[in-house]
C-alpha cells in the first residue's frame, strides 16, 4: 500500500465532517432508516466526529477524495450488515462466487485448504450501476492487495484511500476505487495473502449526490 498519507487532508476533512454534525446526521437516518435506530445512531454520531473519514493516498496534483456520506453509509453497514459470507476460489477460470447482492457487506474465506504458503484468491463481481464504486476492504491482520480484472485485462485502479478508525467500520481499512461498466463481469484478485478472510463492501458514490464526493477533481 502506498506510505505517502497526507495527514494536513486528514484534519481538513475532519474539521468540515465535525462542522455537518446535524445534517450528516439527518441524511445518514434518512437513508438507513431500516438499520437498527440505536445502534445505528452510534455508529453514526462516530463517523461523523472523524472515525470513518478518510485520507487521500494518491500521490497527483489533484486527489478525488470520497465524500462523508459514503464513509458513514459504508461503515454502518460494516459493524451491522447484513453480512454474506461466500468462498472465493484458488483459481481465476471457472465458476466464481459471486459478490453482486447490494447493500450486503461480504466476508470472503480464503480458507479453502486448495494453496499452501500465500496465494491468490478470486470472487466475481457483476455491477448494476455504471460508474465509480468504492470498494470497502478489510482483514484482521493485514493490509490485502486487490486487483481487478475484465476477461483477460487488468483494470487501473482510479485511486485509492484508507480509513482513519477501521474499528468504527466493521474492521475495513481501505477504500480502493473503480470505474464499473453496469452488467460486465469482473474478477477481483485477492493477494498474494495467508489470510483467513477478508471484508469487502461495495458503495456507488454518485447515488449520494454532492454528498457522494469531497472532491471529484473534475473541474
Amino acid at each position: 500500500m502506498p506510505d505517502r498519507l497526507s495527514a494536513r487532508r486528514t484534519e481538513s476533512i475532519g474539521k468540515r465532517t465535525s462542522g455537518r454534525v446535524a445534517a450528516g446526521s439527518r441524511r445518514g437516518r434518512r437513508r438507513n432508516s431500516k438499520l437498527v435506530q440505536g445502534a445505528a445512531g452510534a455508529i453514526l454520531a462516530a463517523c461523523v466526529l472523524g472515525s470513518c473519514t478518510s485520507s487521500t493516498v494518491n500521490g497527483d496534483e489533484c486527489e478525488p477524495i470520497l465524500g462523508e456520506d459514503v464513509y458513514i453509509h459504508a461503515c454502518q453497514h460494516g459493524d451491522m450488515g447484513p453480512f454474506e459470507a461466500v468462498q472465493a476460489s484458488p483459481h481465476p477460470d471457472g465458476w466464481l462466487a459471486a459478490t453482486n447482492t447490494t447493500q450486503h457487506v461480504f466476508d470472503v474465506h480464503m480458507n479453502a485448504g486448495e494453496a499452501e504458503g500465500p496465494s491468490r484468491w478470486y470472487v466475481g463481481f457483476r455491477p448494476s450501476r455504471d460508474g465509480a464504486h468504492a470498494v470497502f476492504i478489510g482483514a484482521t491482520d493485514e493490509d490485502i492487495d486487490l486487483e481487478v480484472f475484465v476477461a483477460d485485462e487488468r483494470l487501473e485502479r482510479d485511486h485509492q484511500e484508507v480509513v482513519s478508525n477501521p474499528s468504527g467500520c466493521g474492521e475495513m481499512s481501505r477504500v480502493d476505487v473503480f470505474t464499473f461498466e453496469r452488467g460486465t463481469q469482473y474478477t477481483l484478485a485477492f493477494g498474494p495473502t495467508d489470510a483467513p478472510s477478508v471484508r469487502v463492501f461495495f458503495e456507488h458514490p454518485d447515488t449520494f449526490g454532492r454528498g457522494g464526493w469531497e472532491s471529484r477533481c473534475d473541474d
